[in-house]
């Protein structure tokens, strides 16, 4: 999904996602619950260990929104600035 929402993710204020910002990337609202898109999807397909655990909360989403946005306008591909949100 990080091609997807590349652009938008390029377009993030520096200091953001804004609340606003973050409009962009709401996968679903169910009223009591929101489900955004977060730039944690990158997969080491050479990993020897996987761990499997709760969704990340706020601050580490807003911190892989800024990792992957620094990334991407700095030139790196979508490959990899896909995996700076990790």
């Amino acid at each position: 999904m990080f091609s997807k929402f590349a652009q938008e993710i390029r377009n993030l204020s520096p200091t953001g996602p804004t609340k606003q910002e973050l409009q962009a990337f709401l996968l679903e609202d169910s009223g009591k619950t929101r489900v955004y898109y977060a730039p944690f999807d990158w997969i080491n397909a050479e990993a020897r260990l996987i761990v499997v655990g709760i969704t990340p909360g706020e601050d580490s989403m807003l911190k892989a929104f800024r990792a992957a946005a620094s990334a991407l306008l700095s030139g790196q591909t979508l490959e990899e600035a896909s995996k700076q949100g990790r």
